[in-house]
């Protein structure tokens, strides 16, 4: 026996990544998926299938295109645990961590929901698919499932296969002779699958014990090779039975499995460690020497290995050389908190945890430019300092400053070169946790005229500090901000600093000017603020210098702004829609305001558009209704020229293109999009670079009015529809654009072919 070891962070000489479009169309959604950490990969016809936990993609060998498959088409659910593609049928199943199935063939999608509708009280997680004959077997946390591929339904579930009947998870399972084997957290059981013996009953299942030799502990995986049953335990060694009796094999010995694979010739074993390739006489192990942990390996008819690798996606040595095979999209689907600035989105992986603890994140952050993802992490940038949770960019200098809930302050130019603040920096004024802690937690950061504004969090001294265009530190004391615990700072136009509190330590807000020397805390006491409630978990001011507060219980906002710091009686005011006030049973998690200024409010169960009066309600985006990957919204952050929305929830991000970008006071590279609208688009052509909030009228070629409408900001969107509702005919349409005082127009032309 002989045995090749190769690093894998020697054999990354190709690195491939499949880029996403620049733009979409008009209220169009896009999804920014990591595809980083493969799960599960599956051969199919011609085609290679890789999972993450939000999507798929595949490689077609044919022409050596790359696809992906999410929520945009089709997908039902995220959260993927398992797939399998059956060759017959030419359809790849799919399972969710939530019991949800899906098929998918010649890119159609048909939803199996039985069991996430069942009414069970234990977990419902799809851990493998086994396909035999017309059948495919489930494995899943509470059980069997017997999966009908003739008409797509459920046969049976079989579940309490424990020894006296209790419930069991099942790992894997395969066929043997004539007897169903599975792999369980329990050992190994098997049953015959004559039409004579009920499975349905756990007395008619052999449990392999220590009589037989058998692996007695959670067995992680179970394939058929070379007419054997082959086993590897979770924590441990690879077993194989034949003629009633269990062996313990010489090879992958007290180590952790986590998948098996076979072929007519050849075992591959998956440790997180190494892929060991076996055929009876060489045992080839390709060891992972870098920070990836392999979850699965498959191998093809060419005897090429595939990899599901937890940091680099799909690996293959195809080519001679491991490569890494990755379409377009952030390093991880981990994200708190978006920004925008100059055409690029930042992306945050950091998270301030439970009870304010430090966390090691060590994901960076992630920037989205021309339609493709930037990631910078520790990986990449050994400076980029964990659990980074606040973003801004300082003009005076030029840098970007990221708070860093554990390290301080990370200095970033905008192209490669980092560096680190933090309490132990030459002049700096931050304070760590305590005495004795290295952790310095800075919760915000926020950048004026002056300089940069940052918050130290749990500071025992000074909890705002300000590093100043001279470089020069300031800090001010607990005692003249009145809490030592910021959460976010918002500049308004006449330098007041509206600092949120953490909600889960009593919140409310202050609001503090250093040149006045003033500060007013904001509670839900009336004519002191008058707040929803004291929890405020978001503030943001809108292009009327309005200052919007989201809390537990609803939003508000403050019109009256420069007033706060006196000692006058201030109240919020709570917006009144249809009779009530306005999400008054939503927590508001996250607001931001678009270039028509309409607001967005991000809550735990969903995504809402409002107008700039919070009169209309004209979106509200579930994970029912839309591609959101999760119900709960953590930020929003919109791109000043696309419109585009992007929404960071507690499974990743996607983004939706608004009709809505920033304007400006006269028409500036005005586009119309797309253009010619064709029979098959559905949606609204965009017409952006309008000067703001103009007039827009679109005709037929004679002249006659077909649509009127008002741009949000910069941009308008036409149905396509005339002033009846129908949609509009073949033939020329001209666009007439003009400003409120007519200073401003715009002529253009649409074609619609129908």
């Amino acid at each position: 026996m002989t045995k090749y070891t190769l690093g894998l962070f020697l054999l990354f000489t190709n690195f491939f990544v499949v880029s996403a479009q620049e733009n979409i169309p008009l209220e169009h959604w896009r999804m920014h998926i990591s595809y980083n950490t493969i799960l599960d990969v599956s051969l199919g016809d011609n085609k290679i299938f890789a999972a993450s936990k939000n999507g798929i993609f595949y490689i077609d060998k044919t022409d050596n295109s790359i696809n992906t498959i999410s929520k945009i088409n089709g997908l039902s659910d995220v959260g993927i645990t398992a797939v399998e593609f059956i060759p017959h049928y030419n359809v790849l199943i799919i399972g969710y961590e939530n019991g949800n199935i899906d098929v998918w063939q010649d890119g159609k999608i048909k939803n199996i929901s039985t069991i996430l509708k069942a009414n069970l009280n234990e977990s419902k997680r799809i851990n493998h698919f086994n396909i035999h004959n017309e059948k495919c077997y489930i494995s899943t946390d509470f059980g069997l499932l017997v999966f009908r591929l003739t008409d797509l339904t459920i046969e049976e579930s079989i579940q309490g296969l424990g020894a006296i009947g209790e419930s069991l998870v099942i790992n894997e399972s395969t066929i043997y002779n004539d007897s169903l084997f599975l792999a369980t957290k329990k050992g190994v059981i098997a049953a015959s699958l004559s039409p004579n013996v009920n499975i349905l009953d756990f007395n008619n299942w052999k449990r392999y014990g220590a009589e037989s030799n058998a692996p007695l502990g959670n067995i992680a995986a179970i394939t058929i090779y070379n007419n054997e049953v082959v086993v590897a335990e979770q924590m441990g060694n690879i077993y194989s039975y034949s003629l009633n009796t269990w062996l313990l094999q010489p090879y992958s010995q007290n180590k952790e499995h986590n998948a098996l694979f076979s072929n007519n010739t050849m075992l591959v074993i998956s440790s997180p460690s190494e892929v060991t390739k076996f055929n009876g006489s060489v045992d080839v192990s390709i060891t992972n020497t870098n920070t990836s942990i392999i979850n699965d390996a498959v191998i093809d008819e060419n005897n090429n290995v595939w990899v599901a690798d937890n940091n680099k996606g799909l690996l293959t040595n195809k080519n001679g050389a491991f490569e890494s095979i990755l379409p377009e999209g952030p390093f991880s689907d981990k994200v708190s908190k978006l920004y925008y600035h100059e055409n690029k989105i930042f992306a945050l992986a950091g998270e301030i945890g439970v009870g304010r603890t430090f966390l090691q994140s060590n994901d960076g952050f992630y920037v989205f430019k021309n339609g493709n993802w930037d990631n910078f992490n520790a990986l990449t940038h050994p400076l980029v300092s964990n659990n980074l949770v606040d973003i801004t960019f300082n003009p005076s200098d030029g840098q970007y400053y990221l708070a860093s809930f554990g390290s301080g302050i990370l200095k970033y130019d905008g192209v490669e070169d980092f560096e680190v603040i933090d309490q132990t920096t030459a002049g700096s004024s931050l304070e760590s946790w305590s005495v004795d802690s290295t952790y310095t937690l800075v919760s915000s950061i926020a950048a004026s005229q002056d300089g940069v504004w940052a918050g130290n969090y749990g500071a025992n001294n000074n909890a705002i500090h300000f590093f100043d265009n001279q470089q020069q530190w300031h800090s001010y004391s607990t005692s003249i901000i009145g809490s030592k615990l910021p959460m976010k700072i918002t500049i308004a136009q006449n330098g007041d600093k509206w600092i949120q509190l953490d909600a889960d330590q009593g919140g409310e807000v202050i609001v503090f000017n250093e040149k006045t020397g003033k500060n007013r805390r904001l509670t839900t006491e009336i004519g002191n603020g008058d707040l929803p409630q004291s929890d405020v978990y978001d503030i943001v001011m809108d292009k009327e210098e309005m200052v919007w507060i989201g809390t537990g219980k609803g939003v508000a906002y403050y019109s009256d702004t420069y007033s706060v710091e006196n000692e006058n009686a201030i109240n919020a005011i709570t917006p009144i829609i249809e009779g009530y006030p306005l999400l008054r049973d939503e927590r508001i998690t996250a607001i931001a305001i678009d270039g028509g200024n309409r607001k967005w409010f991000g809550t735990d169960n969903g995504l809402w558009l409002f107008d700039a009066n919070t009169q209309k309600q004209i979106y509200f985006f579930t994970t029912e209704n839309s591609p959101l990957l999760s119900n709960n919204i953590l930020d929003i952050a919109i791109h000043d020229i696309s419109g585009e929305v992007f929404v960071a929830t507690d499974n990743g991000i996607v983004s939706f293109r608004s009709p809505a970008t920033t304007g400006t006071i006269s028409h500036e590279n005005v586009k119309i999009f797309p253009n010619p609208v064709l029979a098959s688009f559905e949606g609204l052509v965009g017409i952006s670079g309008l000067s703001e909030n103009a007039t827009v009228k679109i005709t037929d070629i004679s002249g006659k009015l077909i649509h009127q409408m008002r741009a949000n900001g910069a941009t308008a969107g036409w149905n396509i529809k005339d002033t009846n509702g129908r949609r509009a005919a073949t033939g020329i349409y001209l666009v007439f654009s003009a400003s409120d005082d007519g200073a401003e127009t715009y002529i253009g032309k649409i074609a619609v072919v129908e």
